[in-house]
């Protein structure tokens, strides 16, 4: 794994961190196994983000509750870690599921 790809894969681990030790937990909430989220990253983060999710990315957005997921869009932590929230909550409608209100 490629260095900047660590930091990516480290900043996440720190937002999940810090979201399951917050007064609501990303992981029972949300229903998503925050492991996988890990493969969301290309497309979410960086300077040049991927255009598309991997397959496995979506493959965990297809099991996790959306609206909950996106309910964390305004987190300054995403930001802090270098998540970009604009792009995260597009990440339902590029693997083809319904965007809920809550991404829009």
């Amino acid at each position: 794994m490629d260095t900047k790809l660590q930091t990516q894969a480290i900043a996440l681990a720190c937002i999940i961190v810090l979201l399951l030790t917050g007064e609501a937990r990303a992981d029972k909430d949300c229903k998503v196994d925050e492991a996988s989220l890990i493969s969301c990253l290309p497309a979410i983060s960086g300077n040049k983000p991927a255009e598309y999710p991997t397959p496995d990315c979506c493959k965990a957005l297809k099991k996790a509750d959306l609206p909950c997921l996106c309910s964390y869009r305004n987190s300054p932590d995403l930001k802090k870690w270098g998540i970009k929230p604009d792009l995260a909550v597009k990440l339902p409608g590029k693997c083809k599921l319904a965007v809920p209100k809550e991404c829009s």
